[in-house]
């Protein structure tokens, strides 16, 4: 089969002046749950078609000839070992304050980077160039894995002569693209290079003959294994944005090459022209190389960014609002509120519908805290309120129970025959209810969202928000919000969303009963993929505590362990997905936030407590912020691709506060404790500026 299968690459080769062996999947693939088998068949092969006088074997395998792709690393822009496992830690090992650990990053966001001249961002993957003449241009950076020193230079020759303009000795204009070549001839020196900085594409130069081929393929395989190693998927380098150059010679050995490339994710292969004078094949070969280069960078603009929020009860609320308040402090003037589309499950739903909406996070914090001044009424998530009860469940099984009773007195006294044991088990067993209704928090919702300027309606929203729940008789998901369910109002849905046993009953909708959408899906960043989102913030609040002690769960009681099981079991259900699907799709950028493990301890004593919002939120705000650090080179560069830009400034200020102050309170979210509250303009209402409302807070 491998030798038919080189006659055809030979044959096309010969025949063809330019074409492609491309892996193409099904971007209609449907997930029916987390865990669903995702249809990602490849495709046929297929011509591309380029200009004639190029005469090169292009070859397109994004994971055609593997399921899953080995090492179609899910992410990218450089960067590894930022881990979002339950098990790794966002607190700070140096004992430098905020402010210290961020003067120490710099402008490159990387602990000794290197600060242009210019005053660019290194680390961004987007600085400007040093040349006057061409002062906006974006500057990429490619790191080439070539065998020696001399072929590097040879490439850089090659790729002179072609190029626009030339700045430097390692970097060129193309087509409006600054690029920066760097030579990387080991792993460990690509590997040191993507843990620190923003990274575009990486070269393998696989143009050696003979024993020299197989050394190279050796090493390039080195690499990939070593990429591929990085036990985070959301810090694996995207394998789709990694060319490999091959010799011309046209061999069974170079086509197995090809195979095998494309078997681990890599994106294209591109061979020189053969049978071309030297001097015209160079010049082909690097006008090539300079389109391959910049059609795949160009082809990461594509797509929106979202934001998708999990559940994780009433404490998975004040995480998600702290952790999101440190990413308003530094994603811009639009804040949080810019994200494209947004998605809620549970807990989820209740932070990013009123986003979705307008309301920003301070106001929804300042309602939760009692600050008056916002937009949002005072919000009271207790839940043992007289509204909250489900008296009407009460009532009826109440009555099912004196029936239940009577009907086996009756049945002992005329001598019937007594019902079984476990037949009496069952039916009282239906007489326990949840003993909650979020009714009340429902009509709190619908009076936010439909306030003038706001709706209640999915249909009417200029940013698109996706609400997910559980139909509880079928245990299948459904999305509200989607073509089938955009009808339901955004109050109902959320409701439905976060209708937890033991907690709260279902909620009835047109006929149908929905319970909380984390059963059945702990987030819906696989929706968000499919509808075209190619950067994703994912925030779950609902991760294990990871003690240090061995014993220490087995001390604890039932309904601890039973919390950190269920925390366990959906974590580790969204992390299996996430690797599977982020390998599908290399192009796609993810950043996932959790709690520090320090913080998990008080989120897990009773995730209904609604009582230690500003100790939660403290939480929230200082493990997303030590996780910003730590990832800001490669999410700089992956917000700049989608206009966006990221400022830790005012964040680190926050967090220096937050840090050292024994009981925080809400005016310490704040830089300078300046409690102002931004009100941008709500869905349906005319653009405008941000306002920033100043209010006076409570001093505790």
């Amino acid at each position: 089969m491998l030798a038919s299968f080189s006659s055809f690459l030979r044959s096309r080769s010969d025949g063809v002046s330019s074409g492609s062996v491309m892996g193409r999947r099904d971007p209609h693939f449907r997930a029916c749950s987390d865990l669903s088998v995702l249809n990602l068949l490849a495709g046929p092969v297929r011509s591309r078609g380029d200009t004639p006088a190029t005469s090169q074997i292009e070859c397109r395998a994004a994971g055609a000839l593997s399921s899953p792709p080995r090492g179609a690393g899910a992410r990218g822009d450089g960067g590894v070992g930022d881990s979002a496992h339950p098990g790794g830690s966002s607190d700070p090992s140096d004992g430098t304050s905020p402010t210290e650990r961020l003067a120490t990053v710099g402008l490159s966001g990387v602990p000794g980077g290197d600060e242009r001249a210019n005053g660019s961002c290194s680390g961004s993957g987007h600085p400007r160039s040093e040349d006057p003449a061409v002062p906006f241009a974006r500057e990429k950076r490619i790191l080439c894995h070539c065998a020696s020193e001399e072929s590097f230079g040879r490439l850089l020759a090659v790729l002179g002569d072609a190029a626009t303009r030339r700045l430097g000795s390692d970097a060129f204009v193309h087509d409006g693209i600054t690029v920066r070549w760097l030579a990387r001839p080991t792993p460990e020196a690509l590997l040191s290079d993507l843990r620190g900085q923003y990274v575009n594409l990486i070269l393998l130069d696989l143009r050696g003959e003979g024993e020299a081929l197989a050394s190279q393929a050796a090493a390039a395989f080195e690499v990939l294994d070593a990429l591929d190693a990085v036990e985070d998927a959301e810090g694996r380098f995207a394998f789709d944005r990694i060319l490999a150059l091959l010799p011309p010679t046209a061999s069974p050995a170079v086509d197995e090459l090809v195979l095998r490339l494309g078997a681990r994710g890599v994106r294209e292969v591109l061979r020189p022209p053969r049978d071309v004078p030297a001097a015209e094949a160079d010049a082909a070969f690097a006008s090539a190389l300079l389109r391959a280069v910049a059609r795949i960078l160009g082809a990461r603009r594509k797509g929106d960014h979202a934001l998708c929020a999990s559940g994780g009860g009433i404490t998975g609320i004040y995480y998600e609002l702290g952790a999101l308040k440190c990413l308003d402090d530094c994603l811009g003037e639009g804040g949080v509120n810019d994200f494209d589309m947004f998605f809620g499950i549970s807990a989820g739903a209740v932070v990013s519908g009123p986003l979705a909406v307008g309301y920003s996070v301070d106001e929804l914090m300042a309602a939760i805290a009692g600050v008056p001044g916002g937009r949002v009424q005072p919000l009271d998530l207790c839940l043992f309120r007289l509204g909250n009860v489900d008296a009407s469940s009460l009532l009826r099984r109440a009555a099912l129970a004196a029936r239940t009773t009577a009907g086996a007195v009756w049945s002992a006294v005329t001598g019937r025959r007594a019902p079984a044991e476990d037949e009496l088990l069952f039916d009282y067993a239906d007489l326990v209810a949840a003993p909650f209704r979020a009714d009340r928090f429902e009509a709190t919702l619908r009076a936010m969202l439909s306030a003038p300027g706001g709706t209640n309606d999915f249909r009417r929203l200029t940013r698109p928000l996706f609400v997910g729940a559980t139909d509880q008789d079928a245990k299948a998901h459904v999305v509200f919000g989607d073509e089938e369910h955009a009808e339901v109002p955004i109050s109902r849905a959320i409701q439905a969303s976060l209708s937890l046993n033991p907690a709260f009953g279902a909620t009835e909708i047109e006929g149908r009963y929905y319970e909380d959408g984390a059963i059945t899906r702990t987030s819906n960043f696989v929706e968000a993929i499919r509808r075209g989102n190619t950067l994703l913030i994912v925030l779950d609040p609902l991760v294990p505590y990871v003690a240090r002690t061995p014993g220490f769960a087995n001390r604890r009681g039932v309904l601890y362990n039973i919390d950190q099981d269920i925390r366990t079991i959906s974590f580790t259900r969204y992390e299996t997905t996430r690797k599977w699907v982020l390998r599908q799709h290399p192009e796609v950028s993810s950043y996932t936030f959790v709690p520090a493990n320090r913080h998990r301890r008080l989120m897990s004593i009773n995730p209904m407590d609604h009582r230690p919002y500003l100790e939660i939120w403290r939480g929230g705000y200082l493990s997303a912020f030590n996780r910003l650090r730590r990832i800001r080179h490669r999410l700089t560069g992956d917000l700049a691709a989608h206009g966006r830009s990221l400022d830790l400034s005012r964040a680190a200020a926050v967090a220096d506060r937050l840090e050292r102050v024994a009981e925080p309170t809400f005016a310490d979210f704040f830089p300078d404790r300046h409690v102002t509250l931004r009100q941008g303009p709500l869905c349906l209402e005319p653009p405008r500026p941000i306002a920033r409302t100043h209010v006076t807070a409570p001093a505790a």
